[in-house]
């Protein structure tokens, strides 16, 4: 087996990403998934099961052209407690709907805003809005900027069609990818900066109006920022998206480095090479004080944008909780973090 030289830290695995495969009916520009196809191995049910497999997140492409498999395999998945995807929603129909409610999947629907550049096709809101759980995942990317326009239609998006963006807490678009398959050449400096500026400013209102004696939910955007960098358990090896809490494996059995890439590091019978893993991460990233929380964030990408972001960031939330008076160690163990 891998990693001999490690304890065996692969028994249990809270956070699968099971990735289906690339395949996609848009071609949206700033994209950093490799439209590549899986055989199905239904070994990777048993795996699954037989790693008391907790959430499970089912990734494309596009999740719904893989409804088929969907069908096949989660039945007979019998330690999930969560059901995950992310759809561009333009697929949908009352099937697969009937099928999200019967299983209780949370379903979040792809939305870049008004200014979105990917390919004009709009998702079918009426199907999305009948989904029981679902939600919207935002983009932040060169052309599309502006935070506060993004988060307001999203918002109006999640009324008019009776999602929850209407209701749900602050959500941050994401800061997109520059991968090596991926670049997304045309995001620049500027928008780094920018997106820097925006957050900051979420971060502030956030912990400006967070109330102890509430819910955490009262944090907004700086829920989504706690939650994601600081408040999760270290892992011993590991980056991001592959580390003995959150592993990606594909249809055919084997793990991904990146659950938008082709650098696999192990398959389910072998286990994971936590030593190839460890390799790919770069030297900066292993000798940064700040490792354990970021991740590091994202080893697919080439360029220094999202951990000068996070450093940033990081920072400003630390001087947010001295001028607003707010004592970390009590706000991090909440007991609420525990149960989403």
């Amino acid at each position: 087996m891998y990693g001999t030289c490690r304890r065996n830290i692969m028994t249990k695995t809270k956070k699968v990403v099971l990735k289906f495969g690339g395949k996609c009916n848009l071609t949206c520009k700033h994209c950093h998934c490799l439209r590549t196809d899986y055989k199905f191995n239904p070994d990777i049910i048993k795996w699954i099961n037989d790693r008391e497999t907790e959430d499970l997140h089912m990734c494309g492409g596009e999740p719904f052209l893989y409804f088929d498999i969907m069908k096949k395999i989660i039945p007979q998945l019998t330690t999930i407690k969560r059901f995950h995807t992310t759809t561009n929603g333009t697929v949908l129909n009352d099937e697969m709907v009937d099928f999200c409610n019967k299983y209780g999947i949370i379903t979040a629907v792809s939305y870049d805003g008004p200014d979105s550049q990917r390919t004009p096709c709009l998702p079918n809101y009426d199907a999305v809005g009948r989904i029981k759980v679902n939600g919207v995942s935002q983009v932040f990317y060169h052309g599309n900027t502006d935070m506060d326009k993004i988060i307001f239609e999203t918002r109006k998006l999640g009324k008019v069609h009776g999602m929850l963006a209407g209701e749900c807490v602050t959500n941050i678009p994401a800061f997109v990818h520059q991968t090596k398959d991926s670049p997304n050449d045309d995001t620049t400096k500027e928008d780094v900066d920018s997106y820097i500026r925006q957050y900051a400013k979420h971060l502030e209102i956030g912990l400006m109006n967070y109330n102890p004696n509430g819910g955490i939910f009262s944090l907004m955007a700086a829920h989504a920022f706690i939650r994601h960098f600081i408040n999760h358990k270290p892992y011993e090896v590991g980056c991001r998206c592959c580390n003995p809490n959150n592993i990606t494996v594909t249809l055919d059995g084997r793990f991904l480095l990146c659950p938008y890439g082709d650098t696999y590091v192990g398959d389910i019978y072998k286990g994971v090479d936590w030593d190839l893993v460890e390799s790919h991460i770069p030297d900066k990233c292993k000798k940064c004080p700040l490792k354990l929380l970021c991740g590091p964030s994202c080893v697919a990408n080439i360029t220094d944008n999202e951990c000068y972001i996070f450093r940033v960031l990081y920072r400003h939330y630390k001087k947010l909780l001295k001028k607003y008076n707010i004592d970390e160690e009590a706000l991090l163990n909440r007991p609420e973090w525990s149960e989403e």
